[in-house]
């Protein structure tokens, strides 16, 4: 943890140098004669560039997706103020009315920003789906009364009183009644929400000291006296109005997240290190972003390979598997021991084998008694029927016999006598009626 926060501090350190270098850099060649032209461009870039940096640390570390729709939205609003400032220096320099016209635009943030503020502290503690209730996006009323004013200040001028008796627009901003309306609700605002996060902490179970924010607070409000107190001059300012109020709130957030009022998610790579996952995170170039100690060096074909989703074999029984993550910009990569399943994959084909053994066995068994039962049935069948001819086959007998008995007797002109005529008849039909007993039986023991 302590290196994360190293780390946030060293980043933090380094946008503030580059902010007072561009800065000082400005100052200088505005004070001289002929300053350069790319001053206004340079440090538009800077500022923008400032202000995206700002929005994906604090994206990064902040989980809370009310929270962070409302950081972007903040965000927003500076991106807006500084492209008014770069439009003033590059293209309205000469144009003086429009310089005193736009230069309404500059106090716009000063309504919203702090309101912005508010509303995404409310989401601390809330789910991932937080909806707050519809009844704070009243306070978007005095917000857009504000930024009314100060958009028509050109007409009516509220918020600046304006010195018509000069033959040239005045660029001084006097301050009037309105404008201390717009510093009120501005720390108004950002006292209630270092007051909200405190409260909110401490239903949650969490001691946090607000010193940190409040002493923010109380610098951004020194750091405004001067121009409240007398005027907002177009002298160059060594850091720019505009510049600095937006500097001061992300202080303020930032300050918020340092104290603990804004829980954030800075430890992610510590944790990750000292971990025995063996996992990584990857780059889509194969570059380690974060990964435990442990975790093995990826080379750029095993990387490809994870790429087009096959796993890459080590040593010893283990795997490497990767997923993409963060829309396929980085590659979760870890180490699946495969040593047990390998092993319990081996012990199914032997247990497979042995019982497709056994199932030939048994199905030879089931064939041989199925042959048994089908020989069972027809001697059965058999011994059943001869029970039901018994008496027409001892009849048969007995006149096969009484027919042997008459060979004694002298033979007709026709080789038999009557009496075995007789016989024969009598054993024809009996055989016809056994044969017809048969066939009778079998139909009705298939017919079942």
């Amino acid at each position: 943890m302590e290196i994360s926060k190293r780390r946030t501090l060293a980043s933090g350190a380094i946008a503030l140098c580059l902010l007072l270098s561009v800065s000082a850099w400005r100052y200088w060649q505005l004070s001289i004669s002929v300053p350069h032209p790319l001053v206004p461009y340079i440090a538009y870039f800077t500022y923008v560039l400032l202000i995206c940096l700002w929005l994906r640390s604090a994206r990064r570390r902040i989980a809370q997706k009310s929270m962070r729709r409302f950081l972007g939205a903040e965000c927003f609003i500076m991106f807006f103020d500084a492209t008014v400032r770069f439009v003033q220096d590059a293209v309205l320099v000469q144009d003086m009315a429009m310089l005193r016209a736009s230069g309404y635009l500059l106090v716009i943030p000063l309504a919203f920003l702090p309101l912005l503020g508010f509303l995404g502290s409310l989401g601390l503690g809330g789910a991932t789906n937080f909806r707050m209730r519809k009844e704070w996006w009243l306070l978007a009323i005095p917000a857009c009364a504000l930024a009314a004013l100060a958009a028509t200040d050109a007409r009516f001028h509220l918020m600046f009183s304006y010195d018509s008796s000069g033959t040239q627009p005045d660029l001084l901003f006097h301050p009037n009644w309105g404008v201390y309306l717009l510093l009120g609700w501005y720390a108004g605002l950002t006292l209630a929400r270092i007051g909200f996060l405190v409260w909110r902490n401490r239903r949650l179970g969490a001691n946090r000291r607000p010193w940190l924010p409040l002493i923010v607070g109380l610098l951004m409000l020194g750091a405004t006296v001067p121009y409240f107190g007398s005027a907002f001059a177009p002298v160059p300012d060594f850091v720019e109005f505009f510049a600095r109020l937006f500097v001061f709130e992300a202080l303020v957030w930032e300050s918020c997240i340092a104290s603990g009022l804004v829980p954030a998610n800075t430890a992610y790579a510590d944790a990750l290190r000292s971990s025995t996952l063996t996992m990584q995170i990857l780059d889509r170039h194969g570059e380690r972003i974060a990964g435990s100690e442990d975790a093995p060096t990826i080379t750029s074909d095993q990387f490809s390979m994870l790429r087009s989703g096959q796993n890459v074999n080590l040593e010893d029984g283990l795997q490497v598997v990767a997923t993409p993550c963060s829309r396929q910009t980085a590659w979760c990569v870890w180490v699946q021991d495969m040593r047990e399943l390998r092993l319990a994959l081996r012990n199914l084909e032997s247990l497979s084998e042995e019982l497709s053994q056994k199932s030939d066995l048994l199905s030879q068994e089931l064939r041989t008694r199925s042959e048994e039962e089908r020989v069972r049935s027809r001697s059965d069948i058999y011994r059943y029927i001869g029970s039901e001819i018994e008496p027409q086959v001892s009849r048969l007998s007995a006149l096969l016999k009484e027919l042997k008995s008459t060979q004694e007797y002298p033979a007709t002109s026709d080789g038999i006598t009557a009496k075995q005529k007789e016989l024969l008849g009598a054993i024809v039909r009996l055989g016809s009626e056994l044969k017809r007993t048969c066939m009778s039986k079998l139909s009705q023991l298939d017919s079942r």
